[in-house]
């Protein structure tokens, strides 16, 4: 979008998207009783799972970003209204693995490493600045 800038192309695009979606949405409702996303009326199912936002919530959130998807607990199963269920939020971070802290220290580098090479490449490399972005 911000190389092109052909609008045409980029509605195209999502249009085949959200096709595809759609028939693996008729496709998985066909294995398993999962409600069709693109009907309106499914979508007040969804208000089942809202939940307030809270300091609580927020921790987990974090703990869920920066570290469960750097190296992943081992993962539990359980049945859940007939259906099976993967999860790896078992308890908390703190009986987490000794290796998940040099993964943490390696993740949080490479993060840096980007921003620095991001913030650089923006000051020198003026024809690729919205592509950057």
């Amino acid at each position: 979008m911000f190389v092109q800038r052909d609008l045409r192309r980029v509605v195209i695009i999502f249009a085949c998207i959200v096709l595809v979606s759609m028939g693996l949405n008729v496709i998985s409702h066909s294995f398993y009783p999962v409600p069709y996303f693109f009907l309106p009326q499914n979508l007040s199912e969804e208000r089942a799972f809202l939940q307030e936002i809270d300091a609580k919530r927020a921790g987990l959130m974090a703990e869920n970003l920066f570290i469960y998807s750097v190296a992943a607990p081992q993962p539990y199963e359980s049945i859940r209204r007939g259906m099976p269920r993967f999860n790896f939020l078992y308890s908390t971070i703190r009986e987490y693995a000794w290796f998940g802290w040099p993964a943490l220290i390696l993740w949080i580098g490479m993060l840096g490493l980007t921003f620095f090479s991001f913030f650089r490449g923006l000051r020198t490399d003026w024809r690729h600045k919205y592509l950057t972005l």
